[in-house]
């Protein structure tokens, strides 16, 4: 569509008029605003005041078709400028995304529904089966109220990793934050699986402000508990070093290792040892934390036998 200096329609091509169910004819001398929804007026209104300054640029809107539905749309819009950068009108290309939009919805909800609702039932059941092993003296019977237990214990961890993912795809903000205390916050989480497993825990000085964010702490929490649950070792040494313009946090352990055909697939999503009834997700989400704060992510062997994962972060300012 194309607009003239008032912001009025003097051109409709017949994909934009049919998508809100006019003719071409009928929306010519109309402006934007007149066919938006309230909420969609504002957002019009905001970027037509940026291209009377001669901004361009793309925005999400709400239109309303002429049988009276809500269409989601994006518009892409350039200003027309005389040569004494006079406001002469838009050039405009409006993309419909009311199905996408309907998907977001139906996904947001469905994530929902198995963060809060299937985790609440799992969480139940998993108190029932507890006290049901308390009451039993039959090994048998035990070792299969254990399988049903770890069974439990697989999905919420899986509900768990579904809801990061989720808040890993749409966290982009960044700042600076106190790399100590995002690392000791993820080990208090794990103190009592320490000892627990008996596992030894050696840390050394983190210190340093990072270019970071609120999932920073899910990064060395997801990082420390794959050491304790798949390294079949017992002791957990942690470093960090300054390299060039960032932070280094070196995480290793004694155990088993990973090996070298396998060190560049851990980090792709699903990827897991074999006979892990894991989700395979937490490698996956700790190298997309680390890519959204301009970071990276290395595994090696470790001086102590095991694996050693090398977290960079960029120092902040």
């Amino acid at each position: 569509m194309i607009t003239d200096e008032e912001d009025k329609l003097v051109f409709s091509n017949r994909a934009f008029s049919e998508m809100l169910g006019y003719s071409e004819e009928e929306v010519l001398g109309w402006s934007a605003e007149q066919l938006a929804t309230e909420d969609g007026f504002e957002s019009i209104r905001a970027a037509t005041d940026r291209r009377v300054e001669g901004i361009s640029g793309s925005y999400e809107t709400e239109f309303v078709t002429k049988d009276g539905k809500k269409v989601n749309v994006i518009i892409s819009a350039s200003p027309m400028m005389d040569e004494e950068s006079n406001y002469l009108g838009s050039v405009a290309v409006a993309t419909d995304i009311t199905e996408q939009k309907k998907m977001e919805e139906m996904e947001e909800f469905l994530h929902s529904l198995l963060r809060h609702d299937l985790k609440n039932k799992s969480q139940i059941t998993l108190g029932y089966l507890e006290l049901m092993k308390e009451e039993l003296g039959d090994e048998k019977e035990v070792n299969f109220l254990d399988k049903s237990i770890e069974s439990c214990q697989n999905s919420l961890d899986l509900i768990q990793k579904v809801k990061k993912l989720m808040e890993t795809e749409k966290t982009t903000e960044t700042y600076p934050v106190n790399l100590n205390e995002q690392f000791n916050a993820a080990l208090e989480e794990h103190i009592k699986m320490a000892y627990e497993k008996g596992f030894e825990i050696e840390v050394g000085d983190i210190n340093g402000n990072v270019i970071g964010g609120p999932l920073l702490e899910e990064l060395f929490s997801n990082l420390i508990g794959n050491a304790m649950i798949h390294s079949d070792g017992s002791k957990l040494k942690v470093t960090s070093y300054k390299r060039d313009e960032g932070i280094i946090v070196s995480i290793e352990d004694d155990g088993r290792g990973i090996p070298d055909g396998k060190k560049d697939k851990i980090f792709n999503r699903g990827y897991k040892r074999t006979g892990s009834k894991r989700s395979g997700l937490g490698t996956y989400i700790v190298k997309r934390i680390v890519d959204i704060y301009g970071g990276r992510i290395e595994v090696d062997d470790s001086d102590l036998g095991g694996a050693r994962f090398e977290v960079y972060l960029k120092k902040a300012e």
